[in-house]
């Protein structure tokens, strides 16, 4: 588990927030010379969506009861996809966009991470415009009079009249987006999937996988490693509350669009037993692979759940990789680094899932097991960074930790680089980027 998070008293809780307008005037100035930024987003940040907790405790996770199966996962699918996300997503998004997109650094990380691997090797091929129509979609839909398009990983050559702007609007995520990320990322334990909807896939590590993938969930592990998809927009469960909670009955779903447009990760859809649409048809999700097994989402459903889980290869090296190169550019001394950590603490009491007790959430809160990876990810980040550098020239690094009840350093090593903002998420975002513009209008 790493260590303890630094649980500070009331009194240093009191004297941090009295002092948190000087903290955010510093961490601006860290993000406006910064070259590279990291962005961590923990449970804290998570609106009580999806809990813990409950997989923990194996809720969620039997599926030899697939009615209660997908009534709890369909039901917080359902969720995720009508919540907006975070309002701090948009402070985020801005500033990645304004500060560290078109940079030369930026350009300096795709370039190194083009030459130490090659797609063959691990990362995934960019999507192109092209669309390949499943064959067997006419037999699973037919008279339907649904139109569905699955994207493949087609060359230029192929590009034929289904490819432009239209489909790709119909993409839930912009998988059309570069494969490479520039001199941002984004490390997340949340499975909601609200960071790369907004931010981008490409961008984003979801360390824990996301409700908005989905999977072979064979009894005996998936069909194929790293095989996922992601769910048809406009896609909804059907489920009922019941005095045990939700349950989802097999049958026709809530919602189904007309169109499906749906990334096809790691190939092309025509060695799949099933598009992704023939998948989704009926209220309980089959695997496009199989055609057999019950599909499920492509998250980690508690601690035991590590050989179950199909985590995508090429996100999990992507990240990998970006973290390897801006390790080496603030090594050689041509990169400042910031890491902005944004809900490292528990998760909200989670509403939606109806199976929480009170002494449930008091033991997850007590057994750290369920939030601390992203504060262990952006310390071991940031130490890293540190330890990169020498007396003579020390590396630049600056952990922004913006928690408004854990906001100190957990290792001894990281705190004389943590700025602790000791205020909630989006009021500490928006006094950042109040200095931001200071500093902007400035010069």
């Amino acid at each position: 588990m790493g260590l303890a998070p630094s649980r500070p008293d009331d009194e240093t809780i009191q004297s941090l927030r009295d002092g948190s307008h000087l903290v955010a005037v510093r961490a601006a100035a860290a993000i406006a010379s910064a070259d590279i930024l990291l962005v961590t987003i923990g449970e804290g940040l998570g609106e009580g969506l999806l809990c813990y907790s409950c997989a923990e405790r194996g809720v969620g996770r039997d599926m030899a009861d697939l009615e209660r199966f997908y009534g709890f996962w369909g039901h917080l699918f359902n969720e995720t996809r009508k919540k907006p996300a975070h309002e701090a997503y948009r402070y985020v998004s801005k500033w990645c966009t304004e500060r560290f997109e078109g940079t030369a650094t930026a350009t300096e990380v795709k370039r190194r991470a083009a030459l130490a691997g090659s797609p063959e090797e691990g990362e995934s091929v960019p999507h192109t415009g092209s669309w390949k129509r499943c064959g067997a979609l006419g037999n699973a839909l037919r008279g339907s009079g649904e139109i569905v398009i699955d994207l493949g990983t087609a060359s230029d050559e192929e590009d034929d009249e289904d490819s432009g702007d239209e489909a790709l609007s119909q993409l839930p995520y912009d998988s059309h987006a570069p494969s490479r990320a520039g001199a941002f990322h984004v490390f997340t334990s949340l499975v909601d999937g609200h960071a790369a909807r907004m931010l981008g896939s490409h961008v984003v590590r979801e360390c824990r996988g996301s409700v908005q993938l989905w999977q072979c969930g064979a009894a005996g592990g998936p069909c194929r490693d790293s095989d996922a998809w992601e769910a048809p927009e406009g896609f909804a469960f059907r489920t009922d509350a019941t005095p045990a909670g939700r349950l989802a009955p097999v049958g026709v779903p809530e919602a189904r669009p007309p169109v499906f447009a749906v990334p096809m990760y790691n190939g092309g859809c025509m060695d799949r037993a099933l598009s992704v649409a023939a998948g989704f048809k009926d209220n309980w999700p089959v695997c496009r692979s199989c055609a057999a097994a019950p599909a499920r989402p492509a998250l980690l459903l508690g601690p035991s759940d590590a050989a179950g889980w199909s985590d995508l290869d090429d996100r999990r090296e992507r990240y990998a990789k970006w973290r390897r190169v801006a390790l080496g550019l603030a090594k050689e001394g041509r990169a400042r680094v910031v890491v902005l950590e944004l809900g490292g603490e528990p998760a909200p009491p989670c509403g939606p899932c109806q199976y929480c007790d009170s002494a449930a959430r008091r033991d997850a809160r007590g057994s750290d097991r369920a939030w601390t990876a992203v504060r262990q990810e952006s310390e071991s980040f940031a130490c890293e960074v540190l330890a990169s550098g020498s007396p003579a020239e020390p590396a630049s690094v600056t952990l922004v930790r913006v928690s408004d009840s854990l906001p100190l350093a957990d290792r001894p090593e990281a705190a004389a680089c943590t700025l602790s903002l000791c205020m909630p998420a989006v009021e500490a975002l928006a006094a950042i980027d109040r200095e931001l513009g200071a500093l902007r209008k400035q010069g």
